[in-house]
C-alpha cells in the first residue's frame, strides 16, 4: 500500500511539474511589447546595483566590462550576465568572455554601445530576452545605461511616441533660441527659431541615424517578426524610421548620444570637429548668444544642445548659398532643403552644385529625378546622393506619423 501511495505521489508531482511548464509556456505566447517595457524598467533598477569595470596591463586599458540584463519567459524573472569585451584604441572589439558561468553569448550584430545585441542562452539552455545594458564610457570612466533594439520592442506606440519626444526635443530647442533672441545670419533682421520647420529636423536626424542599408533594402520580412504588434510598416524606410524612433523611445534623451562614427562624427546630429571638419566648434563660435555647449563631446551627446547647434548650422550653411536658393527655401522648406541637407553632409559648395544642377527645375517634378542625374563625385558626393535619396523617402513616414498622432492615442 505504501509502495501504491508512493508511485502516485511521484506521478502526482512530475504531472504538475509539467503542467506548470506548460502554464509557463502558454503564459509566454501571450507577452507584448507593454511587458516587455515593464521588465526594461526592472532591469535598469537593477544594473544600478551592478557596477563595471575597466582592466588595465601596463598602464594601458585593455578590457572593459558590459553587464546584460535579459528576461526569462519560463520564470518571468529578469537575470544579469557580465562580459568582459577587448578594447582596441577607444573601441570595444567584437571579442569577448562570458564571466557569469553557465551563460552563453553570442554577439547578434552591431558595435558600441547604441548597436550592439548579444544572444543570451541562460543556464537551461531557454533563450533569453535581452533588455538592458551597462557599459563603461573609455573616455571618462563612467557608467553608460543603454536600452537596446531589436525588432520585438517595435510597434505603432514606440515609434510614435519616440516621434512625439522628438518633436518635444525640438520644439523646446527652438524655444530656447527664441528666448535667447539669436538672429538668423542667412536672412538679417529675422529670428533663427522661425526659419527651420520641426518637421524638416526630425528629417535630418532620421536621415543621420537610420541605417542605409535597412533603409533601402535590407528592412526585414514582415513574416520574421515575432510579435504582429511589431509589423507596423510598409516598406524599408519606414522600418529603418521606426527603428530609429523606437530607440529614441526607449532611451528618450540618452538615444543615440554615445555614438561615433569612424570618421569623428558624433550624437544624434553626428556633428563633426576634426581639424579637417570643425563645425561644431565653428558653430559654438560663430553663434555666442545660442549658449551652445563648448565642449563637443559633451555638447553633441547632449540631445537638446546638439539640435541647438544643428539649427545654428543649417543657417550658416543657408547664409553661404544664393539669394535665390534662400527665397525658395522660404517658399518651400521641403525643396529648398535639398541643397540644406546636402550642405550638412556634404559641405556648402555641394549644396550650391546640387542648387545649381536645379536651377530652373519645375517644382511639380523635381521628386521625379532619378538621384544618378546627379553624378555623385561631380554635383555631389556619393554618400551625399545617398542621404538626398533618403531625405525624398522620408517625407512620406513623416506624413504617416503625423496622422498616427493626429489619431490623439500616444
Amino acid at each position: 500500500m505504501y509502495s501504491f501511495f508512493t508511485t502516485v505521489l511521484k506521478r502526482l508531482i512530475v504531472f504538475l511539474a509539467v503542467l506548470l511548464c506548460w502554464l509557463r509556456i502558454s503564459g509566454a505566447a501571450e507577452f507584448t511589447p507593454e511587458l516587455l517595457e515593464k521588465k526594461s524598467l526592472v532591469c535598469r533598477e537593477v544594473l544600478k546595483t551592478k557596477p563595471v569595470h575597466y582592466y588595465t596591463f601596463r598602464g594601458a586599458v585593455v578590457a572593459k566590462e558590459i553587464v546584460l540584463c535579459a528576461y526569462s519567459l519560463s520564470t518571468d524573472r529578469v537575470e544579469t550576465v557580465s562580459i568582459k569585451s577587448g578594447i582596441s584604441g577607444n573601441q570595444a572589439t567584437l571579442a569577448f568572455n562570458v564571466l557569469t558561468p553557465g551563460y552563453r553569448i553570442e554577439r547578434v550584430r552591431g558595435q558600441g554601445i547604441t548597436h550592439f545585441y548579444f544572444k543570451i542562452s541562460g543556464r537551461g539552455g531557454e533563450e533569453l530576452i535581452l533588455l538592458d545594458g551597462r557599459h563603461l564610457d573609455l573616455e571618462t570612466k563612467k557608467s553608460l545605461f543603454y536600452f537596446p533594439f531589436d525588432n520585438i520592442f517595435l510597434s505603432k506606440k514606440s515609434a510614435s511616441r519616440g516621434y512625439r519626444f522628438l518633436l518635444d526635443v525640438i520644439t523646446f530647442a527652438q524655444n530656447e533660441i527664441c528666448a535667447l533672441g539669436v538672429k538668423s545670419r542667412a536672412y538679417p533682421g529675422s529670428m533663427l527659431c522661425e526659419l527651420f520647420n520641426d518637421r524638416f529636423i526630425a528629417t535630418l536626424i532620421f536621415i543621420e541615424q537610420a541605417d542605409d542599408g535597412e533603409f533601402f533594402n535590407k528592412c526585414p520580412a514582415l513574416e520574421s517578426l515575432p510579435l504582429a504588434e511589431n509589423r507596423v510598416y510598409a516598406n524599408c524606410p519606414e522600418y529603418a524610421i521606426f527603428k530609429t524612433l523606437t530607440h529614441i523611445d526607449r532611451n528618450r534623451e540618452k538615444a543615440y548620444s554615445a555614438v561615433a562614427s569612424r570618421k569623428g562624427a558624433r550624437g544624434i546630429t553626428q556633428f563633426m570637429n576634426t581639424k579637417q571638419y570643425p563645425t561644431y566648434g565653428e558653430t559654438v563660435r560663430d553663434y555666442p548668444e545660442a549658449n551652445l555647449i563648448p565642449d563637443y563631446r559633451i555638447g553633441s551627446s547632449e540631445m537638446r544642445n546638439a539640435v541647438k547647434a544643428t539649427i545654428c548650422y543649417l543657417d550658416k550653411i543657408l547664409r553661404r548659398l544664393p539669394q535665390s536658393a534662400r527665397e525658395e527655401f522660404r517658399d518651400d522648406f521641403i525643396f529648398g532643403g535639398l541643397f540644406l541637407i546636402t550642405g550638412y553632409n556634404g559641405g556648402p559648395e555641394k549644396a550650391k552644385s546640387l542648387y545649381h544642377a536645379f536651377h530652373g527645375l519645375s517644382k511639380n517634378n523635381w521628386k521625379a529625378l532619378e538621384i544618378s542625374e546627379f553624378k555623385p563625385g561631380k554635383t555631389v558626393r556619393r554618400e551625399t546622393a545617398g542621404y538626398i535619396e533618403k531625405y525624398l523617402f522620408s517625407w512620406p513616414v513623416i506624413e504617416k506619423l503625423d496622422r498616427w498622432l493626429s489619431e490623439g492615442q500616444y
